[in-house]
């Protein structure tokens, strides 16, 4: 009753020719760039290319340093004392001291993928601290060599282990029971990781390249696509990309694609992952592109 005799007298003052106030809108949200961050910014081009902000400038601890970093539009600003770097959203700045960094081909969602990262340069482990904030790294290695050679510790970012055989009879990937558990595992926590994800295994090859190659397939990419992802990495051992798809259309027959890459790719996700629907479902939404 009070709204509505509100929206009658808002009526009659109008009708007689009164003032009728009416509230702005609500101005959005500015973020102020300034002192190193704006250096550097202006420097990369300013907001022709990197737009404006859309958060404030955050300070992450990475070792002994303060990192500062800020999102714009279109990408990212670093500063400490050891260097600054920008990147688009679409780009994983080079890293000193990793082999194999780069961003998965054909993915709606960037999925970053390395080599081991112990060797990483201090500043390296600043840019990795801002890449992954809030978000998690998973490692495909074995126990032994997840020890000797450590994962960075960074601010804000999970590690998860879910180790695999390495091997160079990758066929095992499909084969082996202990590797299918662990690449389902892994792409279950994928698919709970609302942040960033940074996969890697030793030379961030053959194991990282497996299961960005099962995330592809269950997005549907195309096969000459996931190919040219798949054999970018160095060192990929001849043929092995045919007989990857050759064992999981063998090994889990199945009638139709499913909506993914091929016939075969369901069944292998679901039966020989123990991939759940609604874990399909969530990759699908997020990594599939259009």
């Amino acid at each position: 009753m009070k709204r509505l005799l509100g929206s009658l007298a808002v009526v009659l003052a109008t009708a007689l020719g009164a003032t009728v106030l009416v509230a702005p809108p609500a101005a959005a949200t500015t973020y102020e760039v300034t002192g190193k961050i704006l250096k550097t910014y202006l420097a990369a081009g300013g907001q022709a290319v990197f737009g404006d902000a859309v958060s404030a400038r955050t300070v992450l601890r990475a070792g002994s340093r303060n990192v500062h970093h800020q999102h714009f539009e279109n990408g990212v600003v670093l500063w400490s004392r050891t260097g600054h770097r920008t990147w688009l959203n679409d780009q994983l700045p080079s890293l000193k001291g990793v082999r194999n960094e780069r961003i998965v081909a054909d993915l709606a969602t960037p999925i970053y993928r390395t080599g081991e990262l112990c060797g990483a340069s201090r500043f390296a482990k600043q840019l990795l601290a801002s890449v992954l904030h809030d978000g998690v790294i998973i490692d495909l290695r074995s126990a032994s060599a997840a020890s000797d050679c450590k994962d960075p510790t960074m601010p804000g970012v999970t590690r998860y282990r879910y180790g695999m055989t390495g091997t160079t009879n990758l066929v095992t990937f499909v084969t082996k029971a202990s590797d299918r558990a662990s690449l389902g595992y892994a792409l279950t926590r994928v698919a709970a990781t609302d942040g960033p994800v940074l996969v890697h295994c030793t030379h961030g090859r053959d194991r990282t390249g497996m299961l960005n190659l099962i995330l592809m397939f269950i997005t549907g990419t195309d096969l000459a696509t996931a190919r040219a992802e798949y054999e970018r990495s160095p060192g990929t051992p001849p043929g092995m990309f045919d007989a990857l798809v050759d064992a999981i259309a063998t090994n889990y027959p199945d009638g139709g694609s499913h909506g993914m890459t091929f016939a075969g790719v369901h069944r292998f996700v679901t039966e020989g992952l123990g991939l759940s629907e609604d874990t399909i479902t969530t990759l699908k939404a997020r990594y599939m592109v259009g």
